[in-house]
């Protein structure tokens, strides 16, 4: 008798064993499949995040392109390498950082202009090239193209901030066209939308 309860005590051993096998192996898939996920769940909570930050902005200054440009040049502030430089970090998180902090890098600047922008209907591009710096050579920047009735306009509300801080003659960094005499010399031009 004892015997026979001592193999029936192996077996339910074993079977536990194998039970405890099969979940283990189920939940490894399960935990490999939510990380396989989260990049496509991450970003499109992003692009939410960013409209619904836009719509609020948008209900406060009101529903046109003028007003939503000046919100970005009156309440992002201008902070170098955040949160981050690499122009990849993305147009939503981007957006989202600098709806949510109110500071952020030119990358903030022109991803907030084009969340607002797409809102209100415009033909509105995020753009990366470069600009010149005075102490010479060139660095990344990103900036806001517009297109209406087939001219392409530059909307850059980092450029306007940083000219009005440093009581530069030319302020305006809305709705002009490249070349524009007093404003940057845009290369490099690339649209990302």
């Amino acid at each position: 008798m004892r015997g026979n309860s001592q193999k029936a005590g192996v077996l339910l051993l074993q079977k536990r064993k194998s039970i405890l096998a099969v979940i283990l192996s189920v939940l490894l898939t399960l935990s490999a499949l939510t990380v396989s996920l989260a990049p496509a769940v991450s970003a499109a909570a992003a692009q939410k995040s960013a409209e619904t930050e836009a719509r609020a902005v948008l209900d406060k200054v009101g529903w046109n392109f003028k007003s939503a440009y000046n919100w970005c040049v009156k309440n992002l502030k201008y902070t170098k390498h955040v949160p981050s430089d690499n122009a990849n970090y993305g147009i939503e998180k981007f957006a989202c950082y600098g709806f949510g902090n109110k500071k952020g890098n030119c990358y903030c600047f022109s991803a907030c202009l084009y969340e607002m922008g797409k809102l209100l209907n415009e033909n509105i591009h995020v753009v990366h090239g470069t600009v010149p710096y005075r102490t010479g050579g060139s660095g990344p920047h990103s900036w806001n193209e517009v297109i209406r009735n087939g001219k392409t306009y530059v909307c850059d509300a980092e450029f306007e901030q940083e000219s009005i801080q440093k009581k530069r003659s030319y302020t305006n960094g809305y709705m002009f066209t490249y070349g524009t005499k007093g404003t940057w010399k845009y290369s490099n031009i690339k649209r990302v939308n």
